[in-house]
């Protein structure tokens, strides 16, 4: 059997094909389209079986039982079996095809249909055979109108599927026509003709039947498909409107939500503009004050003193320039911290402010440098009346974190025209006559002479020239004896820096040392002073020569750095020297400065085992009760009290006061400077343990120090000066 999509192209003609592109909207027939119709065909086909084949089987029955008692009726009975065995085998695929449409193709179930009604159309055809060999009208008659009520009724039952009905058909009328035309009468062959026309009027049905059962599938697809595409797009609209709302929702939000941030937007732009106002307005000002105090700095300085300058020269006036600096602030500074010399700088910038004239400006240059512009001078008692005036201000005390701190100045003067008509020459030569009255002993004011700059100049020189000393390392340190009063030996020696100048010679300490300090040289060359130190006891005790210990002066610096304790350790580390040989001299008056902060320091370097001394005693105005705290073991009595002590009774009994108070403190006590035998008998007298000075020996390099101490044979002294 062919395939149903086959038999579809076999029992459709080209005007039926035509029609079906008509009924389908001339849009091309696609394979989804034939099986579609197809599959409604097959449809119709079953949809219409069941009471076909029931009619067939009823006919049947019908017909065997009128001619029961004729001559033929065994042929009849084998007749009906062979038809109910047909129709019984369609009716089983009817129901199969309803209860499992499933289990075969539309194309599947059409041929199974097709061949179950050729086998009915071969049973009709063996009646019309019946009818060429009966005699019997009667029998003819009833065979014959059963035959055709058959091809009448699948006219209208197969049409759906022409194979069907032509597998019907064909057999049966093609056996009737025979049987009627080989008849050999006239009437036969006209009956052959009429049945002939009669089945092609049937076919003529049938196949319209089909043609219009093709337009109707046809038109149910195109409006199956216009459904579905309805029902698609409606569906897609619902989507799209659900998507719709969704996204209109999301919009709305988006919209919401960007309008919220851009009113943020603008509100932070509105507070950038503002902050950025006022940050202009503050780099404008801290372009021209100085941070800390407000006041002017060197640049609006320059600017008002040069608008003042040239005011001064319209109309032939004279203006000072005063050039200030703090004395005592950096002790202040390494006592208290930098944050309380922050707070003393900021009292002493309103004292300035509140001193001065509305017309006069007070300006900070740095540091505790301040400098006042002296507008319209009348005279140069006015400028010592104001200067006057600023020094009582600044030395009046200062409460800074609890603590009453006192501070004085050090003023110098330059005057337009006379020491100069431009801002850099004024302030050069106010800073020149500055550093005049600090040499004068601070705390007073000097107006510029020409001699200062040239001391100015040889202060730089004298700076760079200590920069330079310290990187070519042309320091050298001597060393002067320290005797025991009382047996005469030499228990110790001071260690004492010397500046050998390729130019100048060896310079002593009076020479550089205040530069050092002022510049912060003072703590490289104290590090190096100590090493050297360390490194130089050491290789005398590694020769075997009998020295107790070596006195090295620390400065104010030094003690107030925080890494000194690790510096001592490391230096001893490092140099071999024990702790115990290491004396460190510390100036009375820079542990007076922070005496808290001195005592940490020294009780950590005495956990290392150096010794302690204070140098300059009796100069620094020590509390005694502070001093009892004070983890020490020797007091070093200065040289100016030494001086005089054999004429003048004063410094007599200070001497003796001193070494009473190392007495009762268990304190060894050390006098330096001594110059002559009677001063020495003297302090053998009062019981002080120690002696320094020339009378005993002048400082010198260490190998001549070396062999002082290899040949050194002590003094003889008398027992009644020996110490009870």
């Amino acid at each position: 059997m062919l395939s149903c999509e086959r038999l579809v192209m076999l029992t459709i003609s080209s005007t039926r094909e035509v029609e079906l592109k008509e009924s389908l909207q001339d849009r091309e027939i696609t394979r989804e389209d034939r099986d579609w119709v197809c599959a409604r065909q097959i449809e119709s086909l079953y949809s219409n079986s069941l009471s076909a084949n029931i009619a067939v089987i009823t006919a049947v029955i019908v017909f065997n039982l009128l001619l029961i008692d004729s001559a033929q009726s065994a042929y009849f009975q084998i007749w009906a079996v062979f038809m109910l065995f047909a129709s019984c085998w369609r009716l089983f695929q009817w129901r199969q095809y309803k209860r499992y449409p499933e289990q075969h193709s539309p194309m599947q179930w059409g041929r199974l249909y097709t061949r179950a009604t050729f086998l009915v159309g071969l049973g009709w055809s063996a009646l019309g055979l019946f009818i060429w060999m009966s005699d019997d009208f009667l029998t003819q008659g009833v065979s014959f109108l059963v035959m055709m009520g058959a091809v009448a009724a699948s006219a209208t039952v197969l049409s759906s599927l022409l194979p069907a009905f032509f597998a019907y058909i064909l057999p049966m009328t093609i056996s009737c026509i025979l049987a009627f035309a080989l008849n050999g009468t006239t009437e036969g062959l006209w009956a052959s003709l009429g049945l002939a026309v009669y089945v092609l009027m049937i076919i003529r049905t049938a196949i319209n039947s089909n043609r219009n059962l093709l337009k109707f599938l046809g038109l149910q697809r195109v409006n199956q498909t216009l459904i579905e595409q309805l029902n698609s797009e409606i569906s897609e609209r619902k989507t799209a409107q659900v998507e719709l709302k969704k996204y209109s929702a999301e919009l709305e939000q988006e919209v919401e939500r960007r309008t919220g941030e851009l009113t943020r937007i603008n509100r932070s732009l509105e507070s950038e503009i503002q902050e950025r106002r006022r940050a202009e307005e503050n780099l404008q000002h801290l372009a021209h004050h100085d941070v800390l105090t407000s006041l002017p700095n060197r640049l609006l300085l320059d600017a008002r003193l040069g608008q003042v300058i040239e005011r001064a020269r319209r109309h032939d006036r004279q203006l000072a320039v005063l050039f200030m600096d703090l004395d005592g602030f950096k002790n202040v500074n390494d006592s208290l911290g930098h944050h309380a010399g922050d707070e003393l700088l900021c009292m002493v910038a309103e004292r300035l402010q509140n001193t001065v004239r509305k017309e006069d400006t007070v300006a900070r240059l740095g540091g505790d440098e301040f400098v006042v512009i002296m507008a319209d001078v009348g005279s140069r008692d006015d400028i010592d009346l104001l200067a006057k005036k600023l020094m009582a201000q600044i030395e009046k005390s200062f409460q800074v974190r609890q603590q009453t701190v006192f501070i004085g100045t050090s003023i110098g003067i330059s005057l337009f025209p006379e020491n100069g008509d431009s801002t850099e020459e004024l302030l050069t030569h106010a800073d020149a006559a500055m550093y005049r009255a600090k040499e004068m002993g601070r705390r007073n004011f000097q107006y510029y002479a020409p001699d200062m700059t040239e001391a100015a100049y040889d202060r730089v020189m004298l700076e760079s020239a200590l920069r330079k000393g310290l990187e070519e390392q042309q320091f050298v340190l001597y060393y002067q004896p320290q005797i025991d009063l009382h047996d005469g030996r030499i228990v110790g020696v001071e260690a004492l820096i010397r500046w050998r100048h390729p130019d100048l010679g060896i310079l002593a300490p009076g020479h550089f040392i205040q530069a050092a300090e002022d510049s912060g040289l003072i703590v490289p060359m104290g590090k190096w002073v100590l090493e050297e130190a360390c490194r130089q006891m050491v290789q005398w005790k590694d020769a075997g020569l009998s020295l107790d210990y070596m006195a090295v002066n620390l400065a104010g610096q030094q003690i107030h750095e925080s890494s000194l304790y690790e510096l001592i350790q490391t230096l001893i580390i490092k140099t071999g020297c024990k702790p115990e040989w290491l004396e460190l001299e510390i100036t009375e008056t820079f542990i007076m400065q922070r005496i808290g902060h001195a005592i940490e320091t020294l009780d950590q370097l005495k956990q290392l085992g150096v010794n302690m001394a204070i140098d300059d005693f009796g100069t620094g105005y020590s509390s005694l009760s502070y001093l009892r705290r004070l983890p020490i073991d020797k007091l070093k009595i200065d040289r100016s009290f030494i001086r005089d002590i054999t004429i003048d009774p004063n410094d007599a009994a200070i001497v003796q006061a001193i070494i009473g108070l190392g007495q009762t403190l268990n304190l060894e006590v050390i006098a330096e400077g001594v110059e002559t035998l009677q001063q020495k008998e003297f302090l053998l007298e009062q019981g002080c343990d120690q002696g320094q000075g020339y009378y005993i020996g002048h400082p010198e390099p260490a190998e001549k120090i070396g062999k002082i101490l290899m040949n050194w044979e002590p003094e003889p002294v008398s027992n009644d000066r020996k110490r009870q």
